[in-house]
């Protein structure tokens, strides 16, 4: 009896085939297919009943894939019944939608609009796996970017020096010379005042009892694990000399040779290290070095911050006669010095308490 009524509503809304578009107007999602179109599928709608609408589900998935190849929501028709779809709008977006599941079942699909959040829980884990994982990855990125800036800084004062030494060539009219600007008559403090003045703004630290200078004066360590020679326990290096203070905080300590050539006797093969190799027996084998420097620069790049270590902030400068010479004996932190001059970027030091034992 529900089919007959429904059929004869059909035939009197003009059928299912009344709102099919003109052969010569695309239908299709999202477009007008003809100018009536629209309405005759909202006089069809209308037809029916709220009793019909539910009858008819099929033949609404027919209708839908007439038009758009897609099912219709129920929530719709009845919007377009009452001809009021900014009424239906709203409703939608605070209300759940019915689907269609891929195997023909109903689903319920939520709109934007409904209220939904995390609870507490989902929260709580949320959060504890950003914890872990900020702390696993966070000391890492710290170290990079310490690491960049102490190289960065080691660069940018390594220029410094280079251009300050030019400046005291051509001041002293000795071109290509350095050891007018660092005279072998002359004493650490002399040669470090001397110096100094090609640095704008710089201050030179005699000693640490000088007033306002104890600062500077402290403790480091070598960047391999260096021993005495006596035993394995090993051992760090105290910057006594007189000391030029940049504006930028960073630290050259000067140490003036009384000749440019100077023979060390009695000094012993090396392992990488710096430390003297010993046989079975604990005998080390002598050997006599040949040095050719004039005077010495030892270099903080950031001054009295830490970590104080040769191969992290700290490095050799060696003053030739016609030249400066980085350098690169080991315990100086000659490895991290050649990789930042040849572009490599990278320091390589090993960190160690002072006393410890190999």
């Amino acid at each position: 009896m529900q089919n007959t009524v429904i059929a004869s509503k059909l035939r009197g809304g003009g059928g299912t085939d009344s709102l099919i578009a003109a052969p010569d107007k695309r239908v299709g999602c999202g477009t007008i297919q003809n100018e009536n179109w629209n309405a005759k599928r909202i006089a069809f709608l209308r037809t029916f009943s709220f009793t019909d609408a539910f009858s008819l589900t099929g033949a609404f998935s027919v209708f839908a894939e007439k038009t758009c190849k897609k099912d219709f929501s129920l929530s719709e028709p009845f919007s377009q019944t009452a001809g009021d779809s900014r009424n239906i709008a709203s409703e939608l977006h605070s209300s759940t939608v019915r689907s269609k599941k891929p195997d023909g079942g109903d689903s319920y699909i939520p709109t934007p609009g409904l209220n939904s959040a995390f609870t507490l829980a989902e929260v709580l884990i949320t959060l504890g796996i950003i914890g872990i994982v900020a702390a696993m990855t966070l000391p890492s990125l710290v170290n990079n970017h310490k690491e960049k800036e102490l190289i960065t800084r080691t660069k940018k004062l390594y220029s410094n020096i280079q251009n300050a030494v030019i400046l005291g060539q051509k001041d002293l009219g000795v071109i290509g010379d350095n050891s007018v600007l660092f005279d072998v008559t002359q004493s650490h403090a002399q040669a470090a005042h001397k110096f100094a003045k090609y640095f704008n703004g710089a201050k030179v630290c005699e000693s640490k009892s000088q007033k306002g200078c104890s600062q500077y004066y402290y403790s480091v360590k070598y960047a391999t694990k260096k021993t005495s020679g006596g035993d394995d326990t090993t051992i760090g290096a105290s910057l006594t000399g007189p000391k030029i203070i940049l504006n930028d905080g960073s630290i050259i300590q000067v140490t003036q040779y009384t000749s440019c050539r100077r023979v060390q006797e009695n000094d012993c093969v090396q392992d990488a290290n710096g430390n003297c190799v010993k046989d079975e027996y604990g005998n080390t084998t002598n050997k006599t070095t040949i040095h050719t420097n004039c005077a010495d620069l030892h270099i903080d790049v950031n001054g009295t911050k830490l970590p104080n270590q040769y191969g992290a902030d700290i490095y050799n400068i060696k003053i030739m006669q016609n030249k400066l010479s980085p350098g690169f004996w080991a315990p100086y932190g000659g490895t991290s010095f050649r990789n930042i001059l040849t572009g490599k970027d990278k320091l390589q030091y090993t960190k160690y308490s002072v006393g410890s034992k190999l």
